[in-house]
């Protein structure tokens, strides 16, 4: 009773043998918590589709080469008297063209083109005639321009001596613009009478109209009394000189002048007269 009374008196204690419960309690003065801020969402790349390709351009056949104009009167094409009998009966004029050049030398301002029955082309000039003694045998003395090479050669590689040789020389860009070789066989026409050649040197190309000195005394362009360095050195008076060259046709070395005159009666029309060919 006694026991009851002092609970009474001075309330309930704890029991010594018992643990007390103690509820966590935030600090005095604590912040609240604070949230993480959520992440911001990855940015979206937006990768381009590739541009559609365009569709290749058709491709069209090659338009076919305009027919070369028809010569209707020969008396319109300017020719020296002395070639145009020879050159009108042997060449196809209804298959050719002309051409403008402008190069020291060349008469008619060009040459013509001419597409021959044989598969073949073949230029026509008229120009003056110039004499090279380029190659062995000549010298300085004779020509202070002289060369001891020739761009044309003999087989085993020798240069073609000018004394003897019967060549031609065109101008150095004419293996691109008309197609012309070293060695194609060719045509000097002089005073009505056709002789055969080969080109056998390629000179400037800002003049046309040279002829190696055995062409020249073989035509008559240079007189038996004109020297070699007479020749060489000033020139001639000659005119009104043809000539005719097959492109692509030459062997590439130089032949005999009896096989040179072989061939370039074979690359010309048929019934050219035997009179008219050296």
């Amino acid at each position: 009773m006694f026991l009851d009374w002092l609970r009474r008196l001075f309330g309930s204690y704890p029991n010594p043998l018992e643990t007390p419960v103690i509820e966590p309690q935030s600090p005095i003065g604590s912040p609240e918590p604070i949230e993480a801020p959520e992440p911001e969402p990855e940015p979206v790349v937006l990768i381009p589709e590739p541009p559609m390709a365009e569709p290749a351009p058709a491709i069209e056949p090659p338009m076919p080469e305009p027919p070369l104009p028809v010569v209707k009167d020969m008396r319109n094409v300017p020719l020296p008297d002395h070639a145009r009998d020879l050159l009108e009966a042997a060449l196809p004029w209804d298959k050719s063209e002309f051409i403008p050049v402008d190069k020291l030398g060349i008469q008619y301002d060009g040459v013509r083109r001419f597409l021959l029955d044989n598969g073949r082309s073949a230029i026509l000039m008229t120009a003056d005639a110039d004499i090279d003694i380029d190659g062995p045998g000549g010298s300085t003395a004779t020509d202070k321009y002289w060369l001891p090479e020739t761009s044309l050669r003999w087989p085993d590689g020798r240069s073609c001596d000018s004394r003897h040789f019967p060549g031609v020389v065109v101008p150095g860009d004419w293996k691109s613009r008309f197609g012309v070789l070293k060695g194609d066989f060719a045509y000097l026409i002089y005073r009505g009478i056709a002789y055969p050649a080969q080109v056998y040197d390629f000179g400037p190309t800002s003049k046309v109209g040279e002829v190696s000195l055995a062409l020249g005394r073989l035509s008559g362009i240079v007189p038996p009394t004109q020297s070699d360095h007479s020749a060489a050195t000033y020139g001639n008076n000659a005119e009104d000189v043809v000539y005719l060259i097959f492109q692509g046709s030459g062997p590439g070395h130089a032949i005999e002048p009896k096989e040179i005159a072989s061939n370039a009666l074979d690359l010309w029309q048929p019934g050219v007269s035997d009179s008219m060919i050296a």
